[in-house]
């Protein structure tokens, strides 16, 4: 199956939904699953909730693009994993989802990638083609299993983020193979 980031992108904005202004979000408010933060950030001033609320799909969608999918290089990880590891830059960060893919990596015996940097580079990209060359399924599944735990830990560390917990687990069990 090849995934376009067309495609990717469509998942992804239906996942994040709308506008939500959830007081337990450390967030804050987002639309489509971009914060104030965020937005701020792409547009270079300041924005209001109200921005955020007025944002459209197609900016979401850009802002995605370019700083959880080609900036971080997972465009250049292997096709079958890129639907996975762009769902986790954009829910954990990008730094994030990298060090787990990288401490995934090295689990597997894949110990050439360098230091875990949270960042994608030559020798990441290339134990990642020979992870999914080899172990595809299983490494996917077991990559879903430590983000399971990285939410987990999430709540251990502050318990008001419970009421997230549900919904991270089906998120992170989607893209079990």
């Amino acid at each position: 199956m090849t995934n376009t980031v067309e495609q990717m992108l469509a998942d992804l904005l239906t996942r994040e939904g709308g506008f939500v202004n959830h007081p337990a979000d450390k967030g804050g408010a987002t639309n489509y699953g971009i914060t104030q933060a965020t937005l701020s950030n792409y547009l270079g001033r300041q924005c209001s909730v109200s921005d955020v609320k007025a944002m459209s799909k197609a900016t979401a969608a850009d802002i995605y693009e370019i700083q959880y999918f080609i900036k971080p290089q997972i465009n250049k990880l292997p096709n079958v994993i890129q639907p996975l590891l762009f769902d986790m830059a954009v829910n954990h960060g990008c730094h994030n989802a990298i060090k787990m893919l990288q401490e995934e990596l090295i689990d597997y015996g894949f110990n050439n990638i360098g230091k875990v940097d949270g960042q994608i580079g030559n020798l990441t990209i290339g134990a990642t083609n020979a992870a999914i060359d080899y172990f595809c399924r299983e490494f996917i599944n077991q990559l879903c299993n430590r983000r399971l735990a990285f939410y987990h830990a999430i709540v251990k560390r502050d318990p008001s983020q419970k009421v997230f917990l549900n919904d991270w687990e089906k998120r992170a069990k989607s893209f079990y193979q």
